[in-house]
């Protein structure tokens, strides 16, 4: 469930090659003649095997990815209450498992998935993804919470802390407390790798060159409709802006009269993302031209083509099957930008 708080995630195509055989025909012998032998096949006569395509690998992750390796949300000292992970549909668009692409992590912990509850959320990302250490001034609120960061010795933490009942003082205490707590657990992190896919589609696309079919707008009644820039999420964790922009995320947005829209997200190499979308609940698989995988997964349309991923929402009362053409031709589109 989203955080009410702020309103409103490879297989190569191989073509086969076809090998015709010409058969010639043979002569009749000639009476009294000796027999000629055939010469044997060249090595270079038969049948090229087919490049087998490279197993697709996950990035290495601060903490292998797992959430359960983190220092506890220990909020009980803090502020009194248990907390528990959270999860959303949304954890599996591509603009949140930027965070993981670029071998960090993000967890969500709250005591209750209510508008009004406490929760923690936590993004931790290589510094090399940023560059240069990224830290802000944090900034607490009385009736809401902070919004901090800190620098943690070759890592970059990002959090907000929200409980709507609490002191600036305690907030700031509890913090505190967590950038300690997470400090001393990364010191035993090392970095991870840097993750680079072959065949990656370009980032951070322009939104006005894609869809000059037109069949987005189409799938959605609105012939001519443009794509547009989208905005995000009203996501509070900077964390989760600063992994897509380091991963090239794009993100794009198209509306009908009445204002619905269809998003596009595009996580370049994001194709190692594919057994976790699969798994999800609800996951169908679909046919998509031109995509090495496709999942129908509630509202979202995950599509997988070489070492790409693309996802494509559209409002929940409408149908997704209209969006496979449009699918299919973006990836022509981004392929041939690539």
């Amino acid at each position: 469930m989203r955080i009410q708080q702020f309103g409103p995630r490879v297989t190569l195509i191989i073509t086969s090659l076809a090998i015709a055989s010409i058969a010639g025909c043979a002569a009749s012998p000639v009476a009294g003649a000796k027999p000629t032998a055939s010469p044997a096949p060249s090595a270079s006569s038969a049948p090229a095997a087919s490049p087998t395509p490279a197993p697709v690998t996950a990035p290495e992750r601060v903490f292998d990815g797992s959430c359960a390796a983190v220092p506890a949300a220990d909020l009980s000292v803090d502020f009194g209450v248990t907390v528990t992970p959270l999860e959303a549909e949304w954890d599996r668009d591509p603009e949140y498992i930027a965070v993981a692409h670029a071998g960090g992590i993000r967890c969500v912990w709250g005591d209750s998935p209510a508008a009004d509850s406490v929760w923690l959320s936590v993004v931790v990302l290589p510094t090399s993804v940023l560059g240069e250490p990224d830290q802000f001034e944090p900034e607490c609120t009385e009736g809401y919470g902070c919004v901090f960061s800190a620098d943690l010795e070759g890592f970059s933490l990002f959090g907000v802390l929200v409980n709507h009942t609490a002191t600036v003082d305690a907030t700031t205490a509890a913090y505190e407390a967590v950038s300690a707590r997470f400090s001393a657990a990364v010191s035993a992190e090392e970095q991870p790798a840097p993750y680079a896919a072959d065949g990656a589609w370009p980032k951070g696309v322009a939104c006005e060159t894609l869809d000059q079919q037109g069949l987005v707008g189409a799938a959605i009644g609105a012939a001519g409709a443009a794509a547009y820039p989208w905005g995000g999420d009203a996501e509070p964790n900077p964390g989760v802006y600063r992994a897509g922009e380091g991963a090239g995320v794009t993100q794009c947005g198209w509306n009908d009269a009445g204002e619905q829209s269809v998003k596009l997200s595009v996580l370049p190499g994001g194709a190692w993302a594919e057994e976790d979308v699969a798994a999800a609940a609800g996951a169908t698989p679909v046919t998509v031209e031109g995509a090495s995988a496709a999942y129908a997964v509630g509202d979202r349309l995950h599509v997988f083509s070489g070492s790409n991923w693309l996802v494509m929402t559209i409002d929940p009362a409408k149908p997704l099957d209209p969006l496979y053409p449009a699918a299919a031709s973006l990836i022509g589109e981004l392929d041939a930008a690539s």
